[in-house]
């Protein structure tokens, strides 16, 4: 049951944030070029340092292999 609250601790506030932007949507609080911008801003900007972040502030990352980290990397740029 510990494991069931600490998920919903997770997932919550994704959740509450998707529902904001919805219902912000719907009631027409935000303009298209507004939520255009936002997007690209989120997926090209946030998203990126957010990655990052989580990586570096990962605990045992030091047992993670060289080139494991290049390959994946390697795939997500795609060469």
């Amino acid at each position: 049951m510990e494991n069931f609250f600490r998920i919903i601790d997770m997932i919550l506030p994704v959740f509450i944030i998707m529902g904001i932007g919805f219902l912000g949507k719907k009631a027409r609080l935000f303009s298209e070029s507004f939520l255009m911008s936002a997007s690209r801003l989120v997926f090209n900007v946030f998203l990126p340092i957010n990655l990052f972040m989580n990586i570096y502030n990962a605990e045992g990352i030091e047992q993670v292999e060289l080139p494991l980290v290049l390959y994946c990397i390697s795939a997500l740029i795609g060469i």
